[in-house]
C-alpha cells in the first residue's frame, strides 16, 4: 500500500521543486524547505515554501532544550522503520561566503531504505553518509543536530507589519 513517503519517492525532484520553488536571490529558506517536507510525510499536504522575498523563517520548537547533537548512527537509530523521518540541521563551523552556518534536510526511512530529502537543494539522496561528509552546496558539516520533539516553522512578512502602531487607530 502506498503512502506519503512512496509518493515522495515517486514525485522526485519534481515534486521537492513544488513543495520548494527556486528564489534565486531571496535569502536563504531551507529551514522552511525542511518543514514543508515533514509536513508532506506526515500528512501529504503540498504546501510549498512561500515566495515572497520579504519573508522571514522562524523555528519554533515545541522543547525549551531546543537542538541536540547527534552522530549518523544516532540519526538512523532516529528512524528505524519504513514511514519515520527526523527534521535535522547540519551545521559548519566555517560556512563559505553568503552561506549562513546552518542547513535543514530530512532523514527518512522508506522501505528500509535511508534517504536525505533536502528540498533547498532539490536533492532525494540514498548516499546519506556522502551528504554529510561534503554537505550542501560542497561544503561539510561538522556536525549535526536536531530537536527532541517537535519541529516547526513560522513564517510572517514584516513588510505586511506596519511600523506605525497607531495605523488603522486614528482616522
Amino acid at each position: 500500500m502506498s503512502d506519503h513517503y512512496d509518493d515522495l519517492l515517486a514525485g522526485g525532484t519534481t515534486l521537492l521543486q513544488r513543495l520548494s520553488p527556486p528564489m534565486a536571490g531571496q535569502g536563504d529558506h531551507c529551514p522552511e524547505a525542511a518543514d514543508v517536507v515533514h509536513d508532506f510525510l506526515n500528512n501529504g499536504s503540498v504546501t510549498p515554501v512561500p515566495t515572497s522575498g520579504s519573508t522571514e523563517f522562524l523555528i519554533r520548537n515545541r522543547v525549551l532544550r531546543g537542538f541536540r547533537r547527534v552522530t549518523l548512527p544516532q540519526l538512523r537509530r532516529m528512524v528505524p522503520r519504513h514511514g519515520t523521518h527526523v527534521v535535522v540541521r547540519g551545521v559548519r563551523s566555517h560556512p563559505p561566503s553568503g552561506l549562513t552556518p546552518h542547513h535543514y534536510f530530512v532523514l527518512a526511512n522508506i522501505r528500509g531504505q535511508f534517504y536525505v530529502i533536502d528540498a533547498y537543494m532539490h536533492q532525494l539522496r540514498v548516499d546519506v553518509a556522502g551528504y554529510i561528509a561534503e554537505g550542501p552546496p560542497g561544503e561539510r558539516f561538522d556536525y549535526l543536530e536536531v530537536i527532541r520533539r517537535g519541529y516547526d516553522v513560522e513564517t510572517h512578512d514584516p513588510l505586511a507589519e506596519s511600523s506605525d502602531p497607531l495605523a488603522g487607530v486614528l482616522p
